[in-house]
């Protein structure tokens, strides 16, 4: 699809790039279901793209839906299952959410002055997939396993007097809790090097505050290692829900954290 017809209402939504000359996939439509997914090729790659309304986007009727979880989060979703259908395709170099061009010539130019890193990008993820691993600390729980495991290596330190020996246990406890920033390091420097054995990249993503998150990592992993990034992530969990740590993992996701530059 080299040439595009946009009213004056409407704009080319982006969903990611594939390398070479491609097709898109039979019946798949965009954010709209009236709206067919197209593709446009130039500089050697394919850009796959539907027409939107500009409202939607952009002015007073934009800040809405950004307030508005529900049409976020729908909007969001058919962004991701296009890329999903892509993917099955070939190797996909994702981009966010929300990424508009007012005219056929200006993501030409964009795919002009970025071929570079977009092509890089798609050699980068090429067989791999995005899996999410985030964490979460329940700080009681992690503090009562590690002041137990402190009284069980030195019970013989401890006071005979019921009272003395209960202040030994506060103040042994109050130290474990000042070092509780630097005890997490060191579990997560042990996740994050078993995992990344498996893995062919690492991005530290920004944890979420909501969620009480203490890691929100991505990891690229290749195809043929995924059921070894498994294996490990499981170890892992295991062992870290011993000390209130909840590891979950997510996914598979487009590549988005590794495939970032050509969207600033």
């Amino acid at each position: 699809m080299q040439a595009i017809q946009l009213a004056p209402d409407e704009a080319i939504y982006l969903y990611g790039f594939q390398s070479g000359v491609q097709s898109v996939p039979t019946d798949l439509y965009g954010l709209s279901q009236h709206q067919p997914v197209m593709c446009f090729t130039h500089v050697g790659l394919t850009a796959y793209i539907s027409k939107v309304n500009t409202h939607d986007f952009t002015g007073p009727l934009a800040e809405a839906h950004l307030q508005d979880v529900q049409w976020l989060t729908h909007n969001a979703q058919r962004h991701d299952a296009v890329l999903e259908a892509l993917a099955q395709q070939g190797d996909i170099f994702p981009v966010t959410f929300g990424s508009l061009f007012s005219s056929l010539q200006i993501l030409r130019d964009t795919m002009l002055v970025q071929r570079q890193i977009i092509t890089h990008g798609l050699k980068r993820v090429a067989g791999c997939r995005e899996w999410g691993v985030q964490g979460t600390l329940e700080q009681s729980a992690a503090l009562d396993v590690r002041l137990h495991e402190a009284l069980q290596q030195e019970p013989t330190n401890l006071a005979c007097s019921p009272g003395r020996r209960h202040l030994q246990v506060q103040r042994l406890r109050r130290e474990l809790e000042r070092s509780m920033d630097s005890w997490l390091a060191t579990q997560k420097e042990s996740v994050f090097s078993v995992l990344t054995e498996a893995a062919q990249g690492f991005f530290d993503r920004q944890r979420q505050t909501a969620e009480h998150q203490v890691l929100n990592w991505a990891f690229l992993v290749p195809h043929q290692h995924e059921q070894a990034f498994f294996s490990r992530f499981a170890a892992q969990q295991k062992a870290a829900k011993l000390y209130g740590l909840i590891l979950c993992c997510k996914g598979p996701w487009p590549p988005y954290s590794f495939c970032r530059v050509a969207e600033e």
